[in-house]
C-alpha cells in the first residue's frame, strides 16, 4: 500500500514552529492498529510531498494522519473522519486537516530601518534581525515580520524612505547592508567608515540623505578593494548564475539612473524600453555595472544568514510584498505591456484619509497577465 498527500501551508508551519512530523496509524499491525506508539513516520524529498509505503496490509483499511514530536510521540490527531481504503491503489489523499493544531502565537512587525545596534551606519542593518530574533526567543515571540525590504532607490533622497514604492520585486534594499560583514576589507577602510557611522547613528532621528550617501560611498569603496577576487569567489558566480533572470537587467537600470539622473524611463537615450537583444552590449560600457551585482549579492547574503538563523532558533521571520510597483520601475521598463500606467491605485476614504488615497502605482494587465500564466506574479512570490 502506498500513501501519498501534499501537506497544507498551514501544517509546513507547524512543522517548522514546532519541530513536528507528518505520520499514520492505522487498523492493521503493519499501521501500529491505533496504538500511540505504533506511528509510521511519512518521509518527503522536497518539503511538500509526504509519502509512505506499505506492502503488508490487507483491504480494506482504514487510517489517519498524526502529528508526533522528536520521540515519537502523538500531538495531533488529524480531524475528522478516518480515510478508508478498499483496494491496493497508489492514491493521493486530501490535505488532512488538524484544526486543534493551529498555533496561537505572539509575534512583532516592524521596519528593518527601526531596527538599531551598535554596528550599525545611522540606520537598521539586516544583522540586526539576529538581535531581534535573541529577544523573541528570549520573549516567547514566535514570528518576527518585517516592512519591504525591497530597494526603493529612485532619488537617493528622503523620498525613497518609503518602503512600498519598490525599484525592483527582486532587487534588495542596500541601505540594509553591514559594511563590516563584507569579506577582505581593511582595517584602515572600517576606521573610516565607522568614524562617519557614529556620528549618523547617534542621532536621535534618520538623517536619510546622508545615511544613503554613506553607505554607496563605502560600499563602492569595498567594491573596489574585492572586486578582482569576486569572480574567483564560488559563491559569488552562483549568486549571479540563479538570478540571472534579473540580475544584469537591474545592473543596467541602475547605471542608466545614475548617468542620468532621474528614474524618468523616456529620457534614457540609449534604451527608454527595455531591449534584451542590445542590454549586454550597453551593459559593458558602462565600468560601475558589477558595483550593483555586488551589492545585491551582500544583501542577499545578509538577509539569508538572518533568516537561517531565524530558522534555527524556532522563530519564523516573515516579509512583506507592496501591492504595487513604482511607474519607473525595472519591471516596468522590462515589462510594460504587463502594466497600465495610464491610471494608478489607490484606495476609496478610510480612516485614514477621508479624501483617499492615491498612491501612483500603475494597475495591473491582468489579460495580458494571465497570457503566460501570471509568470511575474509567480516569480514576484
Amino acid at each position: 500500500m502506498k500513501f501519498h498527500l501534499t501537506i497544507e501551508p498551514n501544517t509546513q508551519l507547524l512543522i517548522k514552529m514546532y519541530r513536528l512530523r507528518m505520520a499514520v496509524v492505522g487498523s492493521q499491525n503493519t499501521l501500529g492498529n491505533w496504538l500511540y506508539k505504533e506511528v509510521n513516520v511519512l518521509a518527503t524529498s522536497n518539503g511538500r510531498d509526504y509519502f509512505i509505503e506499505k506492502n503488508d496490509v490487507s483491504f480494506p483499511l482504514e487510517y489517519k494522519y498524526v502529528m508526533v514530536d522528536e520521540q515519537g510521540d502523538i500531538r495531533y490527531w488529524q480531524d475528522g473522519d478516518n480515510y478508508l481504503q478498499n483496494q491496493p491503489v497508489d492514491s493521493r489523499d486530501d490535505l488532512p486537516l488538524f484544526k486543534d493544531s493551529y498555533p496561537r502565537v505572539a509575534g512583532i512587525v516592524l521596519p528593518v530601518f527601526s531596527l538599531r545596534s551598535a554596528l550599525d551606519g545611522g540606520v537598521g542593518e539586516f544583522p540586526d534581525l539576529k538581535l531581534l530574533v535573541d529577544v523573541a526567543k528570549k520573549t516567547g515571540l514566535r514570528i518576527i515580520q518585517t516592512l519591504p525590504v525591497n530597494d526603493t532607490t529612485l532619488t537617493g533622497t528622503r523620498a525613497d524612505s518609503y518602503p512600498y514604492n519598490p525599484l525592483s520585486i527582486k532587487a534588495l534594499n542596500p541601505l540594509y547592508i553591514r559594511i563590516d560583514d563584507i569579506e577582505g576589507l581593511g582595517a584602515d577602510l572600517l576606521e573610516k567608515y565607522h568614524k562617519k557611522a557614529k556620528k549618523l547613528n547617534r542621532l536621535k532621528k534618520m538623517d536619510y540623505e546622508n545615511v544613503y550617501a554613506l553607505k554607496m560611498e563605502f560600499l563602492k569603496a569595498a567594491y573596489d578593494a574585492v572586486k578582482n577576487g569576486l569572480e574567483q569567489s564560488a559563491p559569488y558566480r552562483n549568486f549571479v548564475s540563479e538570478n540571472g533572470d534579473w540580475i544584469k537587467s537591474y545592473a543596467l537600470y541602475c547605471c542608466l539612473r545614475d548617468k542620468y539622473k532621474t528614474t524618468d524611463l523616456s529620457q534614457w537615450k540609449e534604451m527608454p524600453q527595455y531591449d534584451e537583444e542590445k542590454a549586454d552590449a550597453l551593459l559593458a560600457e558602462f565600468e560601475n555595472a558589477g558595483f550593483y551585482v555586488f551589492v545585491q549579492y551582500y544583501a542577499d547574503k545578509q538577509l539569508k544568514e538572518a533568516s537561517d538563523y531565524a530558522r534555527s532558533n524556532g522563530i519564523l521571520l516573515k516579509g512583506d510584498i507592496p501591492i504595487g510597483v513604482s511607474p519607473n520601475s525595472v519591471d516596468v521598463w522590462m515589462q510594460p505591456e504587463q502594466f497600465n500606467t495610464r491610471m494608478s491605485a489607490g484606495a476609496p476614504p478610510d480612516f485614514f484619509s477621508n479624501k483617499g488615497q492615491n498612491w501612483g502605482f500603475p494597475t495591473y494587465n491582468w489579460d495580458v497577465m494571465a497570457k503566460d500564466g501570471f509568470a511575474w506574479w509567480k516569480s514576484r512570490l
